[in-house]
């Protein structure tokens, strides 16, 4: 129940002396602590301010916190920006609860916003400031809103003995929400499923909500964003580095009680999790954006780690053996050692054989320096495999192919995907797909989800290549629209006669880089037939296509955000990529074979914008062909059909 809603609560009177503020629509202001301080309403531009913790750190994607050195203020946008990132925001004041419902006694101070404009950083940030417990949310400004209640209201300290309504008396000391900070304390509670724990630091806080239809413990709740596990924590002790924030006691837990109860969200650095724990251990590679020295966000020493062989990390890296692997990966029809030989020698990581490979193979696959990802849609050879599930040459279990072409519903489907993970817990399943209209449709049954989208052409004119990109981000969103969801592709190297031609190799880098470009970081190529010239052509281009992924392997293994691109002919031509830091990877492909409706010669005339690269910036070609310099942070380039440029924005990140 929102305060703003509440009859009774608007009867109620303030019991702190507050300064009116000005008329409902003054000139704008132009700093934090302005913001703060001006009635709702107000127009506002701040200008180059640092975002202290970007959309990804939340837990919801709807907002942002950034900081001058007046102070920091919560900012209602879903552009996606990140910590570090200088923006230029404009908005209008107002108060508001995590959901955006406008409120009165609880809630946020914020800016909501109409236009964001960013630049990527990292720039320099601020110093978390070191805060007790009980420093955390402080009182009331002593400003008051055109409503009569605090611009700010201050945080729960105590009751003031109603059982219902407005039940709070204020914390003491100057309010430092929106505040980057850093504080302490054990973790006495955590809450896995919600998404929260709490923190005691001895100094006698309680924060007024309530847990399970209880007070809540000593301490003060810490908000972590979806994907950081929360098991094993209690009775740890716990360094948080965040922004200060506050929330309504009926966000916090059910109550009738109107209460604003202070909260740290919990600004997690990019950092490699190689144990998979959810938590920086030392020796893990981490980005340190606020320049502090130390992976900031949540450190707590000594969690355990799952009991897992491989595992997705939150970035949609598969960790196998506590390292980042990249599978580049080849389906044979045999698995001799001339074609494992021949798969290592080309640069492949893994192979994939439905038709002959058991479990006795494994043995030369790890010989050869190869990982497999074994079929388990033959009952009868189910047991074997899970037999074998300890071997190490096993990166991934591949349950159905094409479970909605072959009689495998989902409900079936599901039944099988839960039998593998009671015989072995400790690799992912997933299925292969060709429908699109049953992407997400298993969601429930896979943890990561192959593209099988081909072929290229055949005499009816099916044409794929574009399409790629819309099958892998419809599998992302039946997934929950992460685009850290692990999307793989397998890729057409084969010929089927007679209405199937081989693809040329401009078609098969484009279906690469189309699916690179959509954030496919696992490649599956179909298929080692050993065929003619056309064939060999591309099983040459397979061995440099992989050579180029080795060089781009960084972006394709480490924590990652996705660059922001647009192509002004989406349908043909798409742009995307990665960001790491101070680092960008983008990749443009031209998934148009003959260039219809548009230039006479085949080509594409195409402009990509890249808004959060500075203007004027150069980028460098890493695998070959020419850089550009940005103008008005875009440029314009001529594709021939098929064609693929891949552009480097700074330095190459070192590999993992």
């Amino acid at each position: 129940m929102k305060s703003c809603i509440n009859a009774f609560v608007a009867a109620l009177t303030i019991a702190v002396s507050l300064s009116p503020c000005s008329a409902a629509e003054p000139s704008r202001v132009s700093s934090v602590a302005k913001a703060k301080t001006a009635p709702s309403g107000t127009s506002l531009v701040l200008k180059d301010v640092i975002v202290t913790a970007g959309t990804d750190q939340m837990r919801s994607s709807a907002f942002f916190y950034v900081q001058d050195s007046g102070g920091g203020i919560r900012v209602r946008s879903t552009t996606a920006v990140h910590q570090g990132d200088k923006v230029t925001v404009t908005g209008k004041v107002r108060r508001a609860s995590d959901d955006g419902t406008v409120v009165r006694r609880n809630g946020e101070r914020e800016i909501n916003a109409t236009s964001v404009a960013f630049t990527y950083g990292p720039f320099t940030m601020p110093k978390p400031k070191a805060l007790t417990n009980r420093q955390v949310g402080g009182g009331p400004t002593p400003q008051s809103d055109t409503d009569g209640f605090p611009c700010q209201p201050g945080v729960w300290t105590s009751s003031n003995g109603s059982n219902q309504g407005y039940d709070q008396i204020n914390e003491k000391g100057a309010s430092n929400v929106g505040l980057y900070c850093q504080v302490k304390g054990k973790v006495v509670y955590a809450d896995d499923a919600a998404r929260f724990f709490y923190i005691d630091d001895g100094s006698g806080v309680r924060d007024g909500a309530y847990v399970n239809g209880k007070p809540a413990p000593p301490g003060i709740r810490v908000l972590v964003p979806n994907g950081q596990p929360l098991k094993d924590i209690v009775g740890k002790s716990a360094v948080v580095v965040g922004v200060v924030g506050s929330v309504a006691q009926s966000d916090a837990g059910v109550s009738d009680r109107i209460r604003n109860i202070r909260v740290v969200r919990a600004t997690c650095e990019p950092f490699l999790d190689l144990n998979l724990n959810g938590f920086w251990d030392p020796g893990e590679r981490c980005f340190d954006t606020n320049g502090s020295g130390a992976c900031d966000g949540i450190r707590i020493a000594d969690v355990p780690a799952p009991k897992v062989v491989s595992k997705f990390d939150r970035y949609g890296t598969l960790i196998l053996h506590g390292a980042p692997f990249m599978p580049k990966s080849l389906y044979c029809y045999d698995v001799d050692d001339n074609t494992l030989k021949s798969a290592k020698e080309q640069g492949f990581s893994a192979v994939q054989c439905f038709d002959s490979m058991t479990p006795a193979d494994l043995p030369r696959l790890s010989a050869a320096g190869l990982k497999t990802f074994p079929t388990l849609h033959s009952e009868a050879s189910r047991a074997a495999w899970m037999a074998a599930r300890a071997d190490p040459a096993i990166a991934a279990w591949y349950l159905n192919d094409e479970p909605e072409w072959h009689g495998e519903k989902p409900d079936t489907n599901i039944i099988s995907y839960k039998w593998v993970y009671e015989q072995d817990g400790t690799h992912p399943v997933g299925n292969s797909h060709a429908d699109i209209g049953w992407l997400g449709k298993y969601a429930a049954s896979e943890d990561m989800c192959w593209i099988d989208r081909y072929p290229v052409g055949n005499a009816g004119g099916q044409w794929c290549i574009p399409t790629i990109a819309d099958f892998d981000d419809t599998a992302r969103a039946g997934h929950g629209g992460s685009p850290y969801y692990p999307v793989w592709q397998y890729v057409q190297m084969f010929k089927e006669s007679p209405n199937f031609t081989v693809p040329t190799v401009p078609e098969f880098r484009a279906m690469v880089y189309t699916a690179m470009s959509h954030w496919v970081k696992g490649y599956f190529y179909f298929c080692y037939q050993r065929g003619g010239a056309d064939w060999q052509a591309l099983w040459a281009e397979a061995k440099k296509i992989n050579g180029e992924m080795d060089t781009l392997r960084p972006f394709l293994t480490l924590p990652w955000v996705p660059l922001d691109a647009a192509s002004s002919d989406p349908t043909w031509v798409k742009a995307g990529g990665y960001r790491i830091g101070n680092s960008a990877l983008l990749i443009v492909a031209n998934g148009d074979k003959d260039g219809a409706a548009a230039a006479g010669d085949g080509s594409r005339s195409v402009t990509i914008t890249l808004p959060g690269i500075p203007d004027n910036a150069a980028l460098t070609a890493p695998i070959g062909g020419d850089g550009v310099k940005l103008d008005g942070r875009k440029f314009t380039c001529k594709l021939a059909p098929c064609e693929v440029r891949v552009l480097l924005w700074g330095k190459m990140p070192a590999a993992p």
